[in-house]
């Protein structure tokens, strides 16, 4: 009688640690198109899924409370070969944001490359970051695979040395729409940067 009690706890143990699985994303990556704290930019991300990704799943992304996310709005996939349909942003706190799948057809598979991009996210202060990514079953609280994405860095905005300035027309006369164009902003190590250029125009000139 005790043998037979104790393969019952075992099997009740091993069933309760399978139905608590999921694969971990060990080559997720987080690209923000502008690395400039205070930014809101957009941010694309790519890994490879570990298991099949159901037509209804969804995403949730935890970006810390450092990120600002309050303009999310827009999210999509950027390669619909794969993850095809739309992306709809459910909801968005603090720290968190869920994604849905909708108008799907296909569902990836395990080894398939997963790409997608969200807009408008707010960068935090400069510094080194990682961002926290799960793929959610139909039922959207199974988790079916999970990571922590490479780390990448914020970087503080660099002052501006240097740029140039083009204007159309180059000789504008009063009441005559005038389009200025400033490029090559760069630093003092010559490097390209982006930032806010103050342009003050002498009516007596």
């Amino acid at each position: 009688m005790k043998t037979f009690v104790t393969i019952i706890i075992t099997a009740i143990v091993l069933l309760g640690t399978t139905a608590g699985f999921s694969d971990t994303l060990n080559d997720l990556t987080v690209t923000p198109q502008s690395s400039l704290a205070g930014e809101y930019t957009v941010y694309n991300f790519k890994f490879t899924a570990r298991t099949t990704i159901p037509q209804e799943a969804s995403f949730r992304i935890l970006f810390g409370q450092d990120f600002d996310l309050d303009q999310i709005v827009i999210a999509s996939s950027t390669d619909q070969a794969t993850l095809d349909g739309g992306l709809t942003v459910r909801t968005v706190d603090d720290e968190t944001v869920v994604l849905d799948r909708n108008g799907a057809t296909t569902s990836p598979a395990s080894g398939d490359t997963i790409k997608f991009s969200l807009a408008m996210v707010g960068n935090p202060i400069a510094g080194s970051y990682q961002i926290d990514i799960e793929t959610l079953n139909w039922d959207s609280v199974t988790v079916l695979d999970q990571g922590t994405s490479a780390a990448f860095a914020i970087q503080e905005p660099a002052d501006i040395a240097s740029f140039n300035l083009y204007m159309t027309p180059q000789n504008p006369k009063a009441g005559e729409p005038v389009k200025v164009v400033v490029a090559d902003a760069r630093d003092s190590n010559l490097n390209l940067v982006s930032g806010v250029v103050i342009w003050l125009l002498n009516p007596a000139l």
